[in-house]
């Protein structure tokens, strides 16, 4: 598995598993003597986007757990991609679309 088929869409019943995911990702591709899903960047760069890609999975659990927002889902970007233009996207429940 790779970063790039990581689901994006993130709901109350998924978080939990696609953190577990991840994590099992993290520790599944080995790069010399270290341990990364993004395998062609510096070591630097991939702790960089590790620690994004977590600190995003983790606080949309927090969201969706806490009900912060009246959003059931939120849509998500790994690493450095930039494929809707935000990192983040929820929608849904009557409300706009939110982006950050």
């Amino acid at each position: 598995m790779t970063v790039q088929n990581l689901e994006t869409t993130i709901s109350k019943t998924n978080a939990g598993q696609l953190i577990k995911n991840y994590e099992a990702l993290v520790e599944e591709i080995s790069i010399g003597s270290y341990r990364s899903p993004y395998p062609t960047v510096t070591r630097f760069e991939a702790a960089n986007r590790i620690m994004s890609d977590l600190v995003i999975l983790y606080g949309v659990k927090w969201l969706l757990d806490n009900s912060v927002f009246p959003f059931e889902n939120y849509i998500v970007e790994y690493g450095n991609e930039d494929k809707n233009g935000f990192d983040i996207r929820a929608a849904g429940n009557g409300e706009k679309d939110l982006r950050w």
